[in-house]
């Protein structure tokens, strides 16, 4: 958590989201322990959204890039779904319908 808050932060940088997703790593829960299952699917919701604050290589809203600090102009969404395997994830225009966004 201290890894994601350092780095996802308000104040964001390409290099320390980087830094922060390597040997990120999925714990995948293998027993039906509610307490592991909470940690595996933190640790998958911790990797989109680093995967998702290095792809927005933009300023917008109040998180900021500090090596990227030009505004957004074009309004996208990043879209992230878990393909069974890996972590997937797309930039698409705001209004599209998350079922045309992904493949």
């Amino acid at each position: 958590r201290e890894r994601l808050g350092a780095a996802a932060g308000v104040q964001r940088h390409g290099t320390e989201l980087r830094a922060a997703l390597e040997g990120w790593g999925l714990a995948p829960a293998v027993q039906p322990d509610p307490a592991a299952l909470e940690a595996a699917n933190l640790a998958l919701l911790g990797e989109l959204l680093l995967r998702a604050a290095l792809e927005r290589s933009e300023s917008r809203g109040s998180h900021s890039r500090s090596d990227c600090p030009a505004q957004w102009q074009t309004p996208l969404h990043t879209v992230q779904w878990w393909d069974g395997r890996e972590a997937r994830q797309a930039q698409v225009p705001v209004g599209t319908h998350m079922l045309e966004s992904t493949p």
